[in-house]
């Protein structure tokens, strides 16, 4: 979880079952939102409000050395991100009406986008065949999109009832 703690802002970790103590993972500059595990559980992937300006995107071990790694640091905010289930593709919601990218694990390289929201996008979700990627924005519209090796199909697209602002999903 992300805490300000001890006069420092970071990631903590405890144990599920409440055993323990709590544990400094990492220290962040800013607020740090975690979003999701890499496949394997041994990663931990987070949203970092970097220099009062931007969300950026990185991962941190969870054993070993903890070192941050930035995987994501575009000139929009990355509110979000998740990693395929297979570990393979990231996908990240943005800031404004830059919608959605997906990106390859590896190495950040770019393999799908659909930039034609009319708002900020918050929340991206993948199947657990990874074969659909649900996304959520601020235009009002839950999408949903077929992927395949990293490219976006055409999203099928569905209004809420009673406003706008679906965070997440």
């Amino acid at each position: 979880w992300s805490s300000t703690r001890e006069g420092k802002e970071g990631l903590w970790l405890k144990s599920s079952s409440g055993v323990g103590e709590e544990t400094l993972l990492i220290t962040t500059q800013g607020q740090a939102i975690p979003t999701g595990w890499s496949h394997d559980g041994k990663h931990l992937l987070f949203s970092e409000f970097v220099g009062g300006r931007f969300f950026d995107i990185s991962i941190v071990p969870l054993e070993g050395e903890r070192t941050k790694r930035d995987l994501l640091k575009t000139e929009f905010w990355e509110y979000n991100a998740r990693f395929s289930p297979d570990g393979r593709w990231l996908a990240a919601s943005l800031a404004g009406t830059n919608g959605v990218r997906i990106f390859k694990a590896t190495h950040g390289e770019e393999t799908g986008r659909d930039a034609a929201y009319g708002d900020d996008s918050y929340s991206v979700h993948f199947s657990p065949d990874g074969r659909r990627l649900l996304t959520t924005s601020d235009d009002g519209q839950v999408r949903l999109y077929a992927v395949n090796d990293g490219k976006l199909g055409q999203p099928t697209s569905t209004s809420l009832d009673g406003g706008q602002r679906p965070y997440a999903a």
